[in-house]
């Protein structure tokens, strides 16, 4: 695997605007390695194995001014499979971001870039360098609307095999808000052109989304939310997704979500919600409807502490078009408690409990308990200390169960 000069460029960067007088500047940071399953970060369960990694990611943000702000980034993400080396790869990215007011709060322009390499131990056919920018225009009318249009491309650059795609797009958006501002929402709609080096057919796509929440104000009932979208994508371009594969699929998705605060310190949330994903080059088609609940506690709080204690439960059905022994069921229950002093430090323990069950597989049904604790510290001139580890176990009925873990180091700074 190549090592790419991304790291340097954000070193050099990042000391010329260190340099800068700036009114607001701010550095985070964080490391993270451990041992992972595919399946933890991957909903679609078509897709098994463990794997070693490593990311390590920094950022700087700087106002320079009041119309003007900026920011930039660089990730490098290491994966080595365990029972197998064809998906072992190594990702650097860099990206830049730039915000400037032509009226302050009004009209604004924008420009976000990147570049990004994904190298394959042995699958060089796989590799890429992928170069990206938008550039776009926002105009807010105070409070009550906005309206956006970007514009830009997605290049991918195949250096061993003929796969090398074009995809230019353009992209409406904007927000209204109703009836004294309780109602809002947020359309969008993008047109997408893709053109393809090999012999696949060149192709236009269109993707639209929409989302909205209304604030009823009621005694135990405060606010619902929904969101609705439909289009075609990528999984290569689908940054939700931690995968490795390239698969283009065509999905529609919605949500439902209420917020009920039944008493002063205790909260409940409602989501429900439906995804399909049909894949144009794997009969692995998804389809999951999922109920989703999360009711939180203020246990005490004064001027110094506070303690707060929340309950997230899941239940999840995941089907699979062609390959009934996929298909499962997942519940979860957890737990989170969290102590915080104010201006100075905080620790958070966490447990999750998690069940699949398969509907014509059951050698197949998994355990998982999962242990998280995260603390952070607040040190002199404004900087930050973040740590988080996470320990895992998985039983199995059949093979042999195993542990994960996963330690994260970072750190936020402003000055």
């Amino acid at each position: 695997m190549n090592v790419k000069i991304y790291p340097i460029l954000f070193l050099i960067c990042l000391i010329c605007v260190s340099n800068s007088h700036a009114s607001q500047n701010n550095i985070s940071t964080f490391i993270e390695t451990g041992e992972r399953s595919v399946t933890d970060t991957i909903e679609d369960r078509d897709i098994s194995g463990n794997y070693n990694f490593y990311r390590f990611f920094g950022r700087f943000d700087q106002e320079a001014s009041k119309v003007f702000k900026y920011n930039i980034s660089y990730e490098y993400y290491f994966k080595d499979y365990v029972t197998s080396d064809n998906l072992d790869m190594a990702s650097n990215q860099g990206r830049a971001a730039f915000d400037y007011w032509l009226a302050p709060d009004k009209f604004k322009l924008s420009l976000d870039a990147g570049l990004k390499s994904k190298d394959y131990k042995n699958s060089p056919t796989s590799e890429y360098e992928r170069s990206n920018a938008t550039i776009g225009l926002d105009y807010k009318y105070e409070e009550l609307w906005s309206i956006g249009w970007d514009n830009g491309f997605i290049n991918y650059d195949y250096d061993k095999a003929d796969n090398d795609q074009l995809k230019l797009f353009t992209k409406l958006r904007g927000w209204m808000k109703f009836f004294e501002e309780r109602l809002k929402v947020a359309p969008s709609f993008k047109y997408q052109v893709v053109d393809n080096d090999n012999s696949t057919k060149d192709r236009a796509e269109q993707v639209f989304a929409v989302s909205s929440y209304y604030k009823l104000n009621l005694p135990c009932f405060e606010k619902v939310g929904g969101y609705y979208g439909f289009g075609k994508n990528d999984t290569k371009d689908y940054e939700d997704d931690d995968r490795d594969d390239d698969l283009r699929f065509k999905y529609h998705k919605w949500h439902v979500s209420t917020d009920h605060p039944l008493i002063e310190k205790l909260d409940t949330l409602f989501k429900y919600g439906q995804l399909r994903r049909n894949y144009q080059n794997s009969p692995n088609n998804y389809r999951t409807w999922f109920i989703e609940n999360k009711t939180s506690f203020k246990l005490y709080k004064d001027k110094i502490k506070e303690i707060g204690f929340s309950v997230p439960l899941e239940h999840r059905e995941g089907s699979y078009g062609l390959v009934d022994s996929l298909n499962y069921i997942k519940n979860v229950v957890g737990a989170r408690l969290s102590y915080r002093v104010k201006d100075n430090w905080e620790l958070t323990p966490a447990f999750t409990f998690k069940k699949y069950a398969y509907h014509n597989n059951h050698d197949k049904d998994e355990k998982q308990y999962e242990a998280k604790i995260e603390f952070s510290k607040s040190l002199p001139k404004n900087l930050d200390l973040n740590l988080a580890y996470k320990y895992q176990r998985k039983d199995y009925k059949q093979k042999s169960d195993i542990t994960l873990w996963t330690i994260r180091a970072g750190i936020d700074w402003e000055f």
